[in-house]
């Protein structure tokens, strides 16, 4: 696992953009978890209604900060992790990165957006990763999400995350790996039952 890791994070060092270079950093890779991204409106109904009816989409990847960025989280399924390639996992990454910096190409609409995200990876990133369109339609619309979230065991809502970050226990790693997530999370934070019961999709660009 490690060399995967070790990679990703070098190439997260030398990119271009200063921004995302000089991030500070911690991963949390969960073993036998997906997340899921509760649509605005309906995290009330998450708690109030046993979990059903929830609309939102899987993803195996999600990062942020907390307050502000000193440190960002990512996130990632260990389900995720190993399935995709070390470069594919790293594009997830900054992607998810951009997102979450509200770079301005992410406001516009999507032929330009995909322009601009294509002229931005292959001005920043390293000369050894290679950017083609099909690049970019994995980005924005992943197939593996589609297919991946089935094999978890639980799954997290983005809210939960949050709450994660404030019962894990203080670590100076930059890399933890969580093999029972439950252990942190009550059991109203998660959901376990059927996973067609949520009106599910994956998060597309529009």
């Amino acid at each position: 696992m490690n060399s995967k890791i070790d990679a990703i994070q070098f190439y997260l060092k030398n990119i271009a953009d200063k921004r995302v270079s000089t991030l500070k950093h911690k991963i949390i890779i969960i073993k036998n978890s997906y997340f899921f991204v509760i649509h605005k409106g309906y995290e009330e109904k998450f708690y109030t209604s046993g979990h059903k009816d929830i609309k939102g989409w899987y993803s195996g990847i999600l990062a942020f900060s907390k307050a502000d960025l000193d440190l960002f989280y990512i996130f990632i399924s260990d389900i995720y992790y190993n399935h995709l390639s070390t470069e594919d996992l790293f594009l997830k990454i900054i992607y998810q990165i951009i997102m979450y910096l509200n770079y301005d190409f992410l406001k516009l609409k999507y032929k330009k957006s995909r322009k601009q995200l294509y002229n931005y990876l292959k001005e920043n990133l390293p000369k050894n990763i290679e950017v083609k369109n099909s690049t970019i339609d994995k980005l924005f619309n992943s197939k593996e999400d589609q297919a991946l979230f089935h094999k978890a065991r639980i799954i997290i809502p983005h809210m939960s995350l949050f709450t994660l970050l404030d019962r894990l226990p203080p670590s100076d790693k930059n890399i933890i790996y969580l093999n029972e997530v439950q252990t942190h999370l009550e059991p109203f934070e998660y959901m376990i039952e059927d996973h067609k019961e949520h009106h599910h999709g994956t998060h597309e660009h529009h």
